[in-house]
């Protein structure tokens, strides 16, 4: 593979209402690559973004508007939908801290 060894998807259940929640802590070497994202807001509207962990103004991908009682759906990407700096996790930023919940699939890569 081009960028490195790749391991098999990792799937991270969302379940939260703060603000800022850390989703995967980084590992050393390694980015994080964002494969499929579902998630629901349950509680009223809220907006998202995912960002490196520790890095505030880098973003994986910006502020994406959820309705209430409904759904944000990025279908799975082999080549993946975005990734982290090296050696960073992704956090969950969120607009308002209704509740929220969802499945993120990643993988590790060099």
């Amino acid at each position: 593979m081009p960028d490195g060894l790749q391991s098999v998807p990792i799937y991270k259940k969302i379940d939260t209402a703060a603000q800022l929640t850390t989703l995967v802590t980084g590992v050393p070497g390694r980015r994080m690559r964002i494969q499929a994202l579902f998630l629901s807001a349950n509680a009223g509207p809220n907006s998202f973004a995912l960002r490196n962990v520790g890095t505030i103004s880098t973003f994986i991908f910006g502020s994406v508007s959820v309705p209430d009682d409904n759904h944000f759906v990025l279908p799975y990407s082999s080549v993946g939908w975005g990734e982290t700096a090296v050696g960073e996790g992704i956090e969950l930023l969120l607009t308002f801290t209704t509740s929220v919940g969802g499945v993120l699939v990643y993988v590790e890569v060099e």
